[in-house]
């Protein structure tokens, strides 16, 4: 697959010059509800991804962001009610809406919805305009609440500050790594912003993947915006999983280069002043904060602290990480030292 990279990195360019619209996801097993509700909301304007079972279901959405999930709860395989409880464990889907379609109407059945996390929930057989204004309202208070980076679909900010409050009142053991990319701006001016994209799409997918694999149910990934990231965690899993990230991301960055540059190992730019630099090819910087070396009562206080803990891990040339209150460990190109 890594030898299709540039040619995938062409059609998202070509998808990007295309009209934007909301990508959904539905999943629904009978064939003749899902044909008519494709043909519908193709016609209303979506775009409109299927599936026929619950595990088809998890592995289209673990494969690229939607806007909105139609989740039906009578499947063939797995339970909707599983699946909807798989979508919110997992930090791609976590703030993913989710409608829930069923023929049961008892509010139980709703109010258990609810609790597991469902933003909304319509029972067959439905009015096709309302089906249509409650996805509409579901993508606009998406919109409005801000939960979700709309480059990567991860949590925003607001979702990052309660995820670290929600650790603070429950007095956790928690740290957060705040991931910076670092000479990601002399690609973004030598190749251009659609395949800048591309990486910041690459690096959400690689933090979100290690996360799940070396932390632990509950963990969480966010997009601050740019190409700044969060992942939140128990602090023994830090060094595996920042390890993790770095091996991952610099096996990976070189392939988003031409054959030329990636064996010269930099771009030749004009930096700010106007003077020709060389610019190292992108890596990643990580620094750490941890409720083990501070007594964290505020969210605020968390970002006081990483200001000066990023700020040393990009000192290093590479990719790095840095536990604040500790030596820095720096991870790339194969080497570690501590």
């Amino acid at each position: 697959m890594l030898d299709h990279l540039p040619t995938l990195l062409d059609d998202l360019i070509i998808a990007k010059k295309k009209p934007p619209t909301s990508q959904i996801l539905l999943i629904e097993d009978d064939l003749e509800v899902q044909s008519v509700m494709v043909t519908g909301l193709t016609a209303a304007g979506y775009t409109i991804t299927t599936a026929s079972t619950g595990e088809e279901g998890l592995r289209q959405a673990s494969r690229q962001p939607f806007d909105l999930i139609i989740l039906d709860l009578m499947l063939p395989d797995i339970d909707g009610w599983a699946v909807l409880r798989y979508l919110r464990e997992r930090n791609q889907t976590v703030t993913t809406p989710t409608i829930l379609v069923s023929a049961l109407n008892r509010p139980s059945e709703k109010v258990r919805g609810f609790q597991l996390g469902a933003d909304d929930y319509i029972t067959k057989p439905f009015d096709w305009h309302e089906l249509l204004a409650r996805i509409s309202a579901s993508l606009r208070r998406r919109e409005l609440e801000g939960n979700a980076n709309p480059t990567t679909m991860l949590p925003g900010n607001k979702a990052i500050e309660r995820a670290i409050m929600a650790r603070i009142d429950a007095q956790m053991p928690f740290a957060v790594a705040y991931c910076d990319l670092d000479n990601f701006k002399a690609y973004n001016d030598t190749y251009g912003f659609l395949k800048g994209d591309a990486i910041i799409h690459q690096t959400a997918r690689i933090i979100t993947a290690v996360v799940e694999r070396f932390g632990e149910p509950g963990d969480f990934v966010g997009h601050i915006g740019g190409d700044d990231f969060v992942a939140i965690t128990d602090p023994s899993s830090i060094p595996d999983i920042c390890e993790a990230i770095i091996a991952e991301f610099d096996r990976l960055a070189p392939l988003y280069y031409d054959i030329e540059t990636r064996q010269q190992g930099f771009i030749d730019q004009l930096d700010r002043e106007g003077i020709s630099k060389q610019f190292p090819l992108v890596s990643i910087s990580i620094g750490i904060i941890s409720s083990l070396n501070h007594q964290i009562t505020h969210f605020a206080e968390v970002g006081d602290l990483a200001a000066d803990v990023k700020k040393r891990a990009k000192n290093f040339n590479g990719s790095t990480y840095i536990i604040e209150g500790q030596d820095a460990v720096m991870v790339g190109s194969g080497n570690r030292t501590t």
